[in-house]
């Protein structure tokens, strides 16, 4: 294998974009790297999400939204992504955007793990 344009930890491409102030190019590059074979071994969906709850931990809501909004886009068909939008929404105060997240994660894994942790978030409400 020889490519010299292959980043060899993607997460951190993308965190050097993000935090240098190019964040209109984040999006552009992940989708770049989703969709080439040559990172069909990285699991960008699990990379999304754990940074977007690590930046929601640290109270960064704006940044986590925005990690948590990409994966949605990306991985719409994951409950767990669904979760994640839920969890943001509601740290923001968006209950009725939190509620409609938590709706698509049960409606996606109506018997699984994420659905089920999905139904206990919205009887907090």
């Amino acid at each position: 294998f020889s490519d010299s344009t292959f980043i060899l930890n993607p997460m951190e491409h993308l965190t050097a974009l993000f935090t240098s102030g190019k964040v209109n190019q984040v999006k552009p590059e992940a989708a770049r790297m989703i969709s080439d074979p040559n990172y069909a071994f990285y699991n960008f969906e699990q990379a999304f999400d754990k940074t977007a709850y690590n930046l929601l931990k640290g109270n960064r809501l704006e940044e986590s939204f925005f990690v948590f909004s990409m994966n949605a886009e990306f991985f719409p068909e994951r409950a767990r992504v669904w979760n994640g939008m839920g969890a943001v929404y509601a740290k923001q105060g968006e209950l009725q955007k939190a509620r409609e997240a938590y709706q698509k994660a049960i409606e996606i894994d109506p018997e699984g793990e994420e659905g089920e942790k999905a139904r206990r978030k919205l009887q907090e409400f």
